[in-house]
C-alpha cells in the first residue's frame, strides 16, 4: 500500500494516491511481495531515469488503473 506521495515527485504527477495498492509493475505481478520488495523493483525500473508503468488498485476504482510516473520513483 502506498503510504506516502512526496509532492512534485513522479508518482505525484502520475496520479498515485495514499493508499493505492501496487499490484504490478512494468506489468509484472507484484501481489504478495512486502512494501520493501516493491519498493525495490520501482526503484530497479527506474534506475536509468525512464518512466515506469505500475498498476494500482484503488477502492474507489471500478477497474485497476495504470500510471506512468517518470524519472525515480518515490512512494
Amino acid at each position: 500500500m502506498v503510504t506516502n506521495v512526496t509532492y512534485g515527485s513522479p508518482a505525484s504527477a502520475a496520479g498515485v494516491m495514499m493508499g493505492d495498492v501496487v499490484t504490478a509493475v512494468e506489468g509484472k505481478s507484484v501481489v504478495g511481495k512486502t512494501h520493501a520488495e516493491v519498493v525495490a523493483e520501482l526503484r530497479a525500473a527506474s534506475s536509468d531515469g525512464i518512466p515506469v508503468t505500475i498498476t494500482v488498485l484503488r477502492t474507489d476504482a471500478p477497474s485497476p488503473p495504470k500510471r506512468t510516473a517518470g524519472g525515480s520513483a518515490s512512494i
